[in-house]
């Protein structure tokens, strides 16, 4: 079976947003390996100590505890043409190392990015869930291919809604953004929605 992985975000040598990564990781545990013995990220990642001040990307694999602990340096990904891709098959409701079925799509593409439709209703990027924006209010797909933390953190403190969105939809929409662990809400990069085409 394919390892499960955390991307955790490390800003001045601090490890952002644990809660929700070990509510997904200990989740994952118990479905797949039937482990019902929580484990915190925080007691496994340890900073080196010669990590720089500035945002870095912490990758945690975990076979099933965590084990292979990798730091790099983090530079956003820019999204200048972004492309919907219609598959009503795919599946990756848990983080794992094994991302084909996402991958497949995303080199195949003439685009910067993807964003994936299952069944009729958008659903996520190929590494970010997104947000839309009406002009009065934040709402993300209701059923995204893997549920973020971002996600989850901005949906506890209610800035964000869900709501089933379709590719019909989209003209209620104004603007969109990309968010994951990486990519902050705050921070967020937002996108015209009228600029959204179709993969052919």
């Amino acid at each position: 079976m394919s390892r499960l992985f955390e991307t955790i975000k490390v800003r001045d040598r601090v490890l952002i947003n644990t809660a929700f990564h070990n509510q997904r990781l200990n989740h994952a545990r118990q479905v797949l390996f039937g482990m019902n013995e929580p484990v915190r990220l925080e007691d496994w990642v340890i900073i080196p100590g010669d990590l720089c001040m500035g945002v870095f990307k912490c990758r945690v694999v975990c076979d099933p505890d965590p084990g292979e602990i990798q730091f790099t340096p983090y530079k956003a990904p820019q999204f200048r043409t972004v492309m919907l891709v219609r598959d009503d098959n795919i599946e990756y409701p848990f983080k794992l190392t094994d991302r084909k079925c996402i991958d497949n799509h995303k080199y195949a593409v003439p685009a910067d990015e993807v964003i994936f439709v299952k069944n009729d209703e958008i659903t996520d990027s190929s590494i970010a869930n997104i947000v839309f924006a009406d002009g009065t209010a934040y709402y993300t797909p209701a059923n995204p291919l893997l549920a973020g933390t971002q996600r989850a953190k901005l949906i506890s403190l209610g800035i964000v809604k869900e709501r089933v969105i379709r590719p019909g939809d989209l003209w209620k929409y104004s603007r969109y953004c990309f968010i994951n662990a990486m990519m902050e809400f705050d921070d967020a990069k937002w996108l015209p929605v009228a600029e959204l085409t179709w993969n052919k």
